[in-house]
């Protein structure tokens, strides 16, 4: 008895060391780990913060939600995409991750293609922190993500949010110019469209959606005026139909010109319908029977 007394005390004196021993550890790594985090030596702070999570395997809650958030944002920055979203999880669980660990985590979820964990993530952010430091990136980011899942009904009032700067971004207008033609808030894509084209002249969503709304609206002033002057056949009426005229036939052949480079770099039917509209208006009967045949191939 007295012999297996001894034993147990034994063993409980050496947990006890192995305890501080680890405890004292722990102290060191996570002094190491918070100097690289703030230093942005993310290498060195993922490897040290790994390391002290794996001293505790089944002892989370003897860590904090700060040691697994930087140790998720650390992953994230060196390319550790699923440690990172492993990590981040768990700091979400302890109810304690802050904002700039909730804006990695979407953007984790993004990476790895998933859209609903990209979304949720960074409508809590929105929620929990509407002024943090990334707010600007997670609109737009989140801006994105409804224009990926094709939720125009919350892509549209999301873009009012998105910071002034970021709406002369490419990809941003790209995604709304999709999202007013997706609501037909015909009266809107034009302008938006055009913008698209100044800052990317090669962009097949501007030019298409120029090219479109273009002859919608020209085509409706062609009509107006036409009908205007057989309403009104006078000479200042023919003097204003004549002018008129002038800038319909050059907003025609703007859209003509973009229609036909869409047309070579994708030949579908209603490119081809378009533009025998056009050459309608032309009165070039020869290009109009051309593309309307094309349209019906």
């Amino acid at each position: 008895m007295q012999f297996t007394r001894g034993l147990l005390y034994a063993a409980l004196i050496t947990l006890s060391v192995a305890s501080c021993t680890v405890s004292k550890q722990v102290n060191r790594l996570s002094s190491e780990a918070t100097a690289a985090y703030n230093s942005s030596d993310y290498g060195l702070a993922y490897t040290l913060y790994d390391s002290i999570i794996s001293l505790n395997p089944a002892g989370k809650k003897n860590l904090n939600a700060l040691v697994y958030t930087r140790g998720g944002v650390a992953a994230w920055e060196i390319g550790e995409n699923e440690k990172s979203i492993e990590f981040l999880e768990q700091a979400t669980r302890m109810n304690g991750i802050d904002a700039k660990g909730l804006f990695v985590l979407a953007k984790a979820y993004k990476a790895k293609d998933n859209l609903s964990r990209e979304i949720i993530n960074l409508e809590t952010y929105l929620d929990l922190y509407n002024d943090g430091n990334e707010v600007d990136e997670v609109r737009a980011q989140l801006f994105l993500a409804f224009v990926r899942s094709e939720n125009w009904d919350s892509s549209y009032p999301m873009w009012e949010s998105v910071n002034g700067a970021q709406t002369k971004d490419a990809e941003l207008l790209t995604g709304y110019v999709l999202t007013l033609n997706n609501l037909d808030k015909n009266d809107e894509v034009l302008p938006i469209a055009e913008r698209l084209l100044r800052v990317k002249p090669q962009s097949i969503v501007g030019k298409e959606a120029v090219a479109i709304q273009l002859y919608k609206d020209t085509e409706e002033r062609y009509q107006r005026e036409m009908k205007a002057y057989q309403k009104n056949r006078t000479s200042s009426q023919y003097k204003r139909l004549l002018k008129q005229l002038d800038t319909i036939n050059a907003d025609f052949k703007t859209a003509r010109d973009y229609l036909e480079e869409l047309y070579k770099l994708n030949p579908e039917s209603r490119y081809a319908t378009y533009l025998g509209n056009i050459y309608t208006r032309f009165d070039n009967k020869s290009k109009a029977r051309y593309y309307y045949n094309k349209a019906k191939q």
